[in-house]
């Protein structure tokens, strides 16, 4: 199993067997808090090869500096049969809509799959002109 893609974008579909990306960041840069972010999404794109078996659990969690859990998540259970194929892939968007922010803040999207945190990805929330 490899991770192929996990990031934070201002949006994203699936159309015709492909992830279309728009507008990949890490950062969202306020003018004053508290602050609404319209929406963004979360991407993942995980390989699997027939060794990984064929049913898995896919989870998005989001945390905050302190490791706490903020928004328990995007879960999707499946099966992925290969039919012959040496890999597949499966791929999953969270999107988020209207999320407030009081103040500055670090975030952490973890990427887990079958229970195993697999990949991470920070958001930092700060002041526009801020470092």
């Amino acid at each position: 199993m490899q991770v192929d893609l996990f990031i934070l974008c201002d949006a994203a579909t699936f159309g015709s067997g492909k992830v279309n990306v728009l507008g990949v960041f890490d950062c969202i840069s306020a003018v004053e808090f508290p602050c609404n972010h319209d929406s963004f999404s979360v991407v993942a794109k995980v390989r699997f090869s027939p060794q990984d078996g064929t049913h898995h659990v896919l989870t998005i969690n989001r945390s905050d500096s302190y490791g706490d859990v903020i928004d328990a998540s995007k879960r999707e259970e499946f099966d992925l049969p290969f039919d012959g194929l040496a890999t597949r892939t499966y791929s999953i968007i969270w999107n988020l809509r209207g999320e407030e922010f009081s103040k500055p803040t670090e975030e952490l999207f973890s990427l887990h799959v079958d229970e195993q945190c697999v990949a991470t990805v920070p958001l930092s929330v700060r002041l526009k002109g801020g470092n």
